[in-house]
């Protein structure tokens, strides 16, 4: 979130044009993704397991504010440090799920009376399946 801050009161009610942008369509973040992981070797399957993490985050109405096109990199990134350090190949399930635990929980607002931990693991249980590698 680093050069992102919300717009003052004041400043909002001079602008007189808004345009909402959405989310771009799955191809495109998958390749957004991809292109700020240059560094690390993520397959086509641990990249659409990222996009339906996040995604899952977009329309959970727990959530008030959702995860980002950041958070996909962020949990891509840290996946592929986790499988490099543990020596393996590719992303496994295990260490996806890990590391989407840990990204969510941070990048992640819930709505009043929501307890984030439970709320992120059910969703990460729900988004990626209960298990495989």
């Amino acid at each position: 979130m680093s050069g992102a801050h919300r717009l003052s009161e004041a400043l909002r009610d001079r602008i007189r044009v808004w345009i909402r942008l959405g989310y771009p369509r799955k191809s495109t973040e998958i390749e957004i993704v991809k292109m700020n992981c240059p560094e690390y070797k993520l397959s086509d399957k641990t990249l659409d397991s990222i996009y339906s993490l996040v995604s899952a985050t977009r329309v959970s109405t727990d959530i008030e504010t959702p995860g980002s096109i950041r958070a996909g990199i962020s949990i891509a990134r840290l996946s592929a440090e986790i499988a490099k350090r543990e020596g393996v190949d590719d992303v496994t399930h295990g260490i996806l799920s890990k590391a989407a635990t840990y990204v969510l929980t941070g990048a992640l607002r819930f709505r009043p009376g929501i307890d984030p931990e439970p709320a992120v693991n059910s969703l990460v249980r729900r988004a990626l399946g209960s298990g495989g590698s």
